[in-house]
């Protein structure tokens, strides 16, 4: 397991039983308050509020100075430098603390996009396999005692080299590389013998919402809009700099 994928199973026992009460959009408007909350309060926590506070009165201190300045552009310099560093400053200050906050941001955004982003195709739904090497075919073949199925590759002669079956609806399927270290593939991984190095899978999309354009029935348009409503909210009623 990928040391990034390390919280999933504690988020898919808490989204399994959340289904028992609540709709997939509902357990999406969760999640959004959930990621809000903890990306706010860490980055509270880990950046100098007092510090961002003061910088903050300083730089409209200095900008009320300068917009009520009468004398020549040459003699505002030093007002602008003044502004100029109060911005950088606070930019030094906030950085380390975004980035403590985006590693649980990322690591959710991962799992809602494995857990929420594609479903694998019924039965009687047709889709296709495309391969990365030429001179190979994929198809897909559905299993009756699955809710899956398989992959299978074969080659130009027509001979099965490959037959995969996904653990995770995820469209891209590849060989494993040192990277998966910290981020891994819930489907798994092609053999490291395996004459190709991946496969796609043309997964039919999750639709949260039954109407409108298909980039607003997914769950990105709502989860990250949800997500900016909740942030501000909390940032006014925790007073966050």
């Amino acid at each position: 397991m990928a040391l990034f994928d390390l919280p999933y199973g504690l988020l898919s026992w808490l989204d399994e039983a959340a289904a028992r009460l609540l709709s997939p959009l509902m357990r999406i408007v969760c999640w959004a308050l959930i990621t809000a909350l903890l990306a706010m309060e860490i980055y509270r926590r880990s950046s100098p509020q007092h510090r961002l506070s003061r910088l903050k009165q300083e730089f409209r201190d200095t900008e009320r100075n300068l917009n009520n300045y009468a004398g020549s552009l040459t003699e505002a310099w030093p007002l602008l430098g003044r502004l100029l560093g109060l911005s950088l400053q606070r930019i030094w200050l906030v950085v380390p603390a975004t980035l403590l906050t985006g590693i649980p941001v990322l690591i959710l955004l991962l799992w809602l996009s494995t857990t929420y982003g594609y479903r694998f195709p019924e039965p009687r739904e047709s889709i296709s396999v495309t391969v990365s090497n030429p001179g190979y075919q994929g198809r897909w073949e559905p299993q009756d005692s699955r809710r899956s199925g398989r992959a299978l590759v074969t080659d130009g002669a027509g001979k099965v080299v490959l037959e995969f079956t996904p653990t995770a609806a995820v469209p891209v399927i590849s060989k494993w590389r040192p990277w998966n270290l910290l981020l891994g593939n819930p489907a798994g991984y092609l053999p490291a013998r395996a004459p190709i190095e991946a496969i796609q899978l043309s997964l039919p999309r999750q639709e949260l919402i039954a109407a409108g354009p298909p980039w607003i029935r997914g769950w990105e348009f709502s989860f990250f809009g949800l997500l900016l409503l909740f942030g501000l909210l909390l940032k006014v009623v925790r007073g966050i700099e």
